[in-house]
Formats: structure tokens, sequence, C-alpha cells
């Protein structure tokens, strides 16, 4: 019988906006020409996550904090702001999609900009002080605008996008069409440059509040599209995988869970141990890490036990139920499965004596534990990177401590390799290694020949002792005797 597995369960979203766009992710519609998410908590830039990476710099003193969607940028009214420049990219004059969450702290004046390119482009402002929203794709002489009926509260988050698909502007309050305006003709191109927080034709029309998630879409977006901004739900594919994307030392025996994608019905698991095999899968071509098709939970339990140290590769794919049971391909996570050992390291090294401890010359045992002259696995010749013992003191010994009981699996030693170790012969020859759980009551693994070091730089041990799998808190080497037969000792390294 399998052991108890361990899970952790994913959420299954439930909720889902009506009339939600299928298909339309707000990040990746080719559309998007600017996207100010405002998360970066620090600095001065305000990063374009879009694929034109018109970063904006951070002017004034904003401060960086928690928003709507993750962060946010607070603006106090007085000189903050964010220029993303002037690229001739924004000047569209056929179709917009502006959207912005904001916040209004306190109205200052008539007029407050959120997001603007200017009095003769196109520009989201707070109009007047009843705290209503204004959208104007046209200056003068001829001032075009769709002005809001809802009157926002003080200290709330809403959404507004404004929309000018070629024959009329819209604005949307938190998803929801708000006012229309009829226009043709197209929009004023001539502007400044794009500012969140001031107007660059009219400066001083400072922002006080909060603002979040900033917008441009070279595209009107329907009611449906801009719902999906406002949901912050538009990637149907699986999230979330447990064990965490490239996490190591998973248990042999778990159970492999997600988020489910807003849209799923069920659910296909792609599980194995090559990348392209789970990355290029499908139901027309399983290349036999299809194990599990149309499953209705998010938990998914591989067959037997994992093996030691393998890495693994796995994909859920998000089927949408009747009528188009469209599959959404998932990403691949990978883990790798506990290894049958892994290193552990003592949290402390005593030893019966000391050669020398002084500022210029320190031989003490924690030197065996600390790294010290270890280059991945290549010890170096160094006198100063190894212990010593004193000359002509016995009994000769060194003993690590672990902060608990561990089962043992082996231990590596390097042993003395100062440049003269072949004609003095310091290292460690006949040890017997003890153990015990509670450092008084000691069990004997056996005597053990340890190889002399080659006394030259790189040296990679052979020296390699199974501990068998006791469970020990402390470790002694008893050190019977040395290569060179005098009554001293050195170890350069072990490693548990």
């Amino acid at each position: 019988m399998r052991p108890a597995k361990y899970c952790v369960w994913g959420l299954i979203i439930l909720g889902l906006v009506c009339g939600i766009a299928f298909g339309f992710n707000p990040d990746r519609d080719s559309s998007l020409v600017g996207c100010w998410k405002l998360d970066e908590t620090s600095g001065t830039v305000a990063y374009d996550s879009s694929t034109y990476g018109n970063n904006g710099v951070v002017m004034g003193n904003p401060k960086w904090a928690p928003g709507k969607m993750k962060g946010c940028l607070d603006m106090d009214g007085n000189g903050d702001y964010v220029d993303c420049g002037n690229p001739s990219l924004f000047n569209f004059g056929d179709v917009i999609t502006v959207a912005v969450w904001l916040n209004i702290r306190t109205v200052q004046g008539q007029w407050m900009a959120a997001v603007a390119k200017g009095e003769s482009a196109w520009r989201i402002s707070l109009y007047d002080t009843n705290q209503r929203i204004h959208f104007s794709v046209r200056g003068s002489p001829n001032y075009e605008a769709v002005n809001g009926n809802i009157v926002l509260g003080l200290n709330e988050w809403h959404h507004v996008a404004g929309v000018y698909d070629g024959t009329a502007m819209k604005l949307y309050i938190d998803g929801v069409l708000d006012n229309t305006t009829a226009l043709t003709g197209g929009m004023h191109t001539a502007g400044g440059n794009l500012l969140i927080g001031d107007n660059p034709q009219a400066t001083g029309r400072y922002w006080n509040g909060m603002l979040d998630d900033v917008r441009i879409y070279h595209k009107a977006l329907s009611e449906d599209e801009i719902k999906v901004i406002v949901k912050g739900i538009w990637d149907p594919v699986a999230d979330n995988p447990v064990p965490k994307d490239g996490k190591d030392d998973v248990p042999r025996d778990a159970v492999l869970a997600w988020t489910a994608g807003p849209y799923a019905k069920t659910h296909d698991v792609y599980f194995g141990t090559s990348f392209e095999d789970v990355n290029q899968a499908s139901r027309q071509d399983p290349r036999g890490v299809l194990l599990s098709k149309d499953q209705q939970g998010t938990t998914f339990d591989p067959p037997g036990l994992l093996e030691y140290g393998q890495k693994y590769y796995w994909r859920v794919d998000e089927v949408n139920g009747a009528p188009d049971y469209t599959i959404y391909k998932g990403l691949v996570w990978s883990f790798t499965a506990e290894p049958f050992s892994y290193r552990v390291k003592p949290i402390k090294a005593t030893a019966s004596s000391v050669y020398k401890a002084t500022a210029s010359l320190n031989t003490g045992p924690e030197k065996t534990i600390d790294g010290s002259g270890l280059v991945g696995d290549a010890h170096s010749t160094n006198t100063a990177d190894m212990w010593i013992s004193k000359l002509n003191v016995s009994p000769i010994w060194i003993q690590y401590e672990f902060d608990k009981v561990y089962k043992l699996d082996q231990v590596w030693v390097w042993n003395s390799n100062q440049n003269t170790e072949p004609l003095i012969g310091y290292g460690a020859k006949d040890v017997e290694i003890l153990y015990s759980e509670d450092g008084q009551t000691w069990n004997s693994l056996g005597t053990f020949e340890f190889a002399q070091g080659p006394g030259e730089p790189d040296y990679v041990t052979d020296i390699k002792v199974s501990l068998g799998g006791v469970f020990a808190k402390y470790v002694k080497f008893d050190i019977k005797s040395s290569w060179g037969g005098r009554v001293i000792a050195s170890i350069s390294e072990v490693r548990f």
C-alpha cells in the first residue's frame, strides 16, 4: 500500500463575468501599445510591459503603494507624474482605448489629469468638483469630449476606460457604459508627451490620489473586453502549480495540484521526464505522457513513487465545456524529486587539540566544515584551510555536531593536503568513526583507512565512507594513527 500523500489543493474559480470575451488577453493583445502596471515598488522608472518598452520616468515625489492590481503610484497633487515620452506610436488618429484604475483622494480645482497626451490630442481627466470623468480625442479649435454621469466616491478604486471607434466616444466606469457621444472624422494627433498624472499642454493639473494599471490600445475595445480588464482574470490556462515550478526536493509520494483556468470544465494532464514530449504532446499525439484526459478535479497523483533525484515535467491543458470544447494549452512546469540523500552541514566542529589558533594562522577544527580551500570538489594546499592537531598530544579526535538527529548516508573526507604531505604524513590514516544521538552514548561503525592526500592543488577526495543510515546528532573521528607515524593528525574538509 502506498503511503499517504501530501496535497495542496488549487482553487477553482467559479464566478465568471457575464458576457466575458473568450480569447481576449489584455496583456498579449496585439493592439496593446503601452502598459504601465506601476508594480515596481521602488525607483524612478515605470516600466512599459507592452512589447514596445516605452518606459516612463517618475517625476516629483510620488509614493509606491499597494494598488488595485498589485502596486500603484500614490500622487499628492503637487508635481507628481510619470513622463512616458512622445513616440510617434501614440499619434494614431483612427481608434483608441485608454484605460486606468484610479482613486481620488481629494478634488483640487476643476481639472485633474489621469492620463493625457495633451489638450490638442486625447486625455482622461476628472473634469469637475462633482468627481465625474472627461474623455476627449480632439482639441482646439473643435473640442470634442464625452463627460461622465457617474459621480465617483473619494478614496474608492474605479476602473475608467475611454474608447473611440471612429463613430463615437464611449466612457466606461467599472466595465459599464456611462455615456457616449457621436463623433466621426478621426482624432487629433498633435500633442505633447504622454503623461500619467498630469496634462502636458495644461500643466499643473496634477492627480491627487492613486493611479494603477494604465493601458493604451490602438483598438476600440468592446464592452466585454473591458470587463475582462476590470475582472482581472484573462489567462484561460491553469496556474499556481503545486509543487511550484522549478522546485527541488519534492517528496516521492507528492500529489500535483493547480488552480483551474476561469473557463475550464475538465483538464488534460501531461506528465513525464522529457521536456520535448510534455511540451509537444497533444490528444492527437500523446507521446506516452498524456496520463489523464478530461479529468474533473484539480489534482493528479502520478503513478507509483517518483524516482530519487529525477527531474519531471508536467502540463495541464484546460478544456472548455459545450459547445466549443476549446483546449487551452498550458505552460510546462518542472520539479525534481528528493535525492536519495542530501548534504547535511554540521553546525559545530570541536577537536582534541589545535596546532595553532592565531590571527596569522588558524588551524582550528572549524576549517573542516567552512568550505575554506574548496572550489567545487577540489581542495587547495593552503595550511590555513585545514585542521591540524598539536604534536604529541593524544588521544587525537575531531567531532561534528548537527542541529538535530539525522539519518546519515555517507561522509566524504578530504585528508591533509599540505604540499609537503607526502613527506610529513600528517593525514589521518586509521580512523574509528563513532556516532551518538545525545553526545553521551556512543556507537562505533568500525575503523577505516583514510587514503593519504597527494599534497597537490585541486585535490579531489576518494574517501567516501558509508554511514549506513544511522541516526545521529554527533559524529566523531577517533584517529588512531597518521600516515607519517607521528602523534599528530590533519584533515582538510568533511562533507556529510
